[in-house]
């Protein structure tokens, strides 16, 4: 299996989806959206938005390689912006199925971006995410997430990845900080609770940090791939115990990488408590 082929999302407390070749696990979330992507089951997930009141964006692919998307009712009335993009796109003939799409924490805040042509649009995003899709609009974007307080994570195709999360995400940060480019390969935040996230790494490993339930339903999920370390928060815990240090070499660490590529955007880690708002913000 690859480890590009691994999606998770978290929704509202103590709902998620994990999605991976083998199974597709629809914790806690609506009927109707369980129906929907069971209706792709075998296929894979490309982006799955998810909020507290359970409206939804996805994006799948079929095992043809068809692709299709969908947007609920509840999402179109709370999210008008995202919808408008949408509308925008199709009259401009773009391909919604190039769409990838996260919510945040208020309830109306979203980033969206076109990973085939560069168009992307936030919601009530933070100052500094907004210059971050500015800065970099001629990339596509392979997955991103929002957390709490202004936080958030964007992985681009290109493998570069930038990211704000060190006040309510501090673990996450801390292993962002010690991963270098073409090493991330996937990262989910949890809005609603602080230092929850899934990330997937190219060297097979599964990092996350959420409640005991859900961290020991992932790993009997992904025990069925023997290939794939999934890292729980116990596992950081006991290490941190053990050493101080991290298992990276000093040479090895994302801040060696940040120097050579990231002087135009401040080495591209911020405090996530920068969070000056802004309306909309779209580049088509």
């Amino acid at each position: 299996m690859s480890v590009y082929d691994i999606f998770f999302v978290f929704g509202k407390p103590g709902s998620y989806v994990l999605d991976c070749p083998k199974r597709c696990i629809k914790h806690n979330i609506p009927s109707d959206l369980s129906a929907r992507l069971s209706q792709h089951q075998g296929t894979q997930i490309l982006s799955l938005a998810l909020d507290c009141n359970d409206n939804c964006f996805f994006v799948v692919k079929n095992q043809d390689g068809r692709r299709n998307w969908y947007i609920s009712a509840g999402a179109q009335r709370a999210y008008p912006s995202l919808q408008e993009f949408i509308n925008k796109s199709k009259t401009a003939g773009r391909d919604i199925t190039s769409f990838r799409a996260t919510f945040g924490t208020q309830g109306n805040d979203y980033i969206a971006a076109n990973s085939s042509t560069g168009a992307w649009r936030t919601w009530n995003a933070s100052a500094r995410l907004n210059g971050q899709m500015q800065n970099f609009a001629a990339k596509n974007v392979r997955a991103m997430a929002m957390g709490m307080n202004g936080a958030y994570v964007i992985l681009y195709t290109d493998a570069t990845f930038y990211y704000a999360c060190s006040n309510n995400y501090p673990t996450l940060s801390k292993l962002l900080e010690n991963t270098m480019r073409g090493e991330l390969v996937f990262v989910a935040m949890n809005p609603y609770r602080r230092d929850e996230y899934f990330v997937v790494l190219a060297n097979s490993q599964v990092h996350i940090k959420a409640s005991a339930v859900l961290e020991r339903h992932v790993e009997t999920v992904l025990a069925d791939y023997p290939s794939l370390e999934v890292i729980t928060s116990t596992v950081v815990k006991r290490n941190t115990e053990v050493s101080s240090t991290s298992g990276l070499p000093p040479q090895a660490r994302r801040k060696e990488f940040l120097r050579a590529i990231g002087a135009s955007v401040g080495n591209g880690i911020v405090g996530a408590g920068i969070s000056a708002i802004f309306g909309a913000c779209t580049v088509m």
